[in-house]
């Protein structure tokens, strides 16, 4: 059965779904036309600007915590030898770290600037993993549908509504890899 021929705008359902992956019967349409509603852009526009606020208040404290490593003191403001390399190994991340962060910037952007959205039709996978999140060093349990070639992280309440086996189109961004809606 192809779960997308079973559902109306007034699905019981669909507005489930909508409910746990927010998004609304509009935005399926403008996702079905090819485009992020509205509302989407405006959504990943402010998930852009969270992220990037944790990203720079991560490399504040990484470039806090080097200088200190590398013996800057801040009230006399003196170089400590003793402590260089340390501080040394700390800059080589906070590159990789302004790097990645550039990769993602430009990600975001291209899917924020097209308004675009790709799609992916089959037999969905759902399962779970074992992850473990950096920013709160914790470990969690990932929820996640895979179709065709291409493996999307859910939250749980939309990974219990999604039947396995069945085929759904998944709508999602083309560069950050994001669901935005899914029928």
């Amino acid at each position: 059965m192809h779960v997308n021929d079973s559902f109306s705008a007034d699905s019981d359902y669909a507005e489930a779904l909508g409910a746990a992956l927010d998004f609304s019967y509009d935005d399926l349409q403008d996702n079905r036309a090819g485009l992020l509603s509205v509302r989407q852009r405006q959504r990943l526009q402010k998930a852009f600007k969270r992220d990037m606020l944790l990203i720079c208040g991560g490399l504040l404290l990484i470039i806090l915590i080097s200088s200190r490593r590398a013996g800057w003191n801040f009230a006399g403001g003196s170089w400590d030898d003793r402590a260089l390399v340390s501080g040394v190994l700390m800059f080589i991340v906070l590159v990789v770290v302004v790097v990645a962060t550039v990769f993602a910037v430009r990600r975001y952007r291209r899917d924020t600037q097209s308004g675009r959205v790709a799609q992916a039709s089959g037999s969905i996978r759902l399962r779970t993993e074992m992850r473990s999140s950096t920013r709160s060093n914790t470990v969690y349990t990932a929820y996640l549908v895979d179709v065709t070639d291409l493996t999307f992280e859910l939250p749980f309440q939309a990974h219990a509504l999604l039947q396995d086996g069945a085929t759904y189109t998944v709508y999602y961004t083309p560069h950050i890899k994001k669901i935005v809606s899914i029928m």
